[in-house]
């Protein structure tokens, strides 16, 4: 009789394990975020937006072969989530898939992840729209001032050949959204013949700097076009691709 008792006993506890595991597991599963890529510039960098982010988190990015979920994939940066909620971010294309048509993005940190693919093919636009930028021939001698009469002042601060530029914005209308796109000289880096690389807002003084990575299909270029555009108003000028 004891060891039918201790049996019971032992089942009972068996049953209970079994039910607190149940309960608790599920606070531990993993939660999947959502991912939408926003802008494509092939082979050189894309815009993701992520949204239910938990705050405070650090997460690692990651891109691998379509199929892969970039699951292990090659790691091309670390962020912290700050406040959490919907956040959109550029990365750069890891060198190590950028000849793929296809790629997986993956973000994971904590009990979070989402992966994404991509067409590393063509160009995305934030409007949703593709197209594929038509390398213009440089032009002898082309304009190095922005375009408008009375314009703001566009320059070149310094550069490093084939990864960076900075550039110095003065007198640009306040409080406006400006797309900034770099392209091959002679284009003007207009749409759709330049390369989206950031957006900005300017603020009430509509002066200020900003450093813009060079997109990968245009850094053998030794000259190239950087231009900001707004609602009403474009802006370009011309610099070399050169450690200045």
């Amino acid at each position: 009789m004891k060891n039918v008792a201790l049996q019971k006993a032992s089942l009972s506890v068996m049953l209970a394990v079994v039910l607190i595991l149940g309960l608790v597991t599920p606070a531990f599963a993993a939660t999947q975020l959502p991912l939408k890529v926003v802008e494509v510039i092939p082979g050189g960098l894309i815009k993701l937006q992520i949204a239910n982010m938990p705050s405070n988190t650090e997460f690692t990015v990651r891109m691998g072969p379509a199929g892969s979920k970039g699951a292990g994939g090659y790691v091309i940066a670390h962020f912290d989530s700050g406040g959490g909620g919907t956040q959109e971010y550029w990365f750069e294309v890891h060198a190590n898939v950028r000849s793929l048509s296809f790629i997986d993005v993956r973000v994971e940190g904590g009990t979070y992840f989402g992966y994404t693919t991509f067409d590393n093919t063509k160009v995305l636009t934030s409007g949703g729209g593709t197209v594929s930028p038509t390398p213009v021939p440089p032009s002898t001698g082309g304009p190095t001032t922005p375009s408008v009469s009375g314009s703001p002042n566009l320059q070149v601060v310094n550069s490093q050949k084939g990864g960076w530029v900075k550039v110095l914005f003065t007198g640009l209308p306040a409080n406006k959204t400006f797309t900034v796109r770099i392209g091959m000289a002679g284009t003007r880096a207009a749409n759709p013949l330049g390369y989206i690389v950031a957006h900005f807002d300017t603020d009430s003084l509509g002066s200020q700097a900003g450093t813009f990575e060079i997109p990968f299909p245009l850094r053998a270029q030794s000259r190239l076009d950087f231009s900001i555009e707004t609602t009403g108003a474009f802006y370009f000028v011309s610099f070399d691709n050169v450690d200045k």
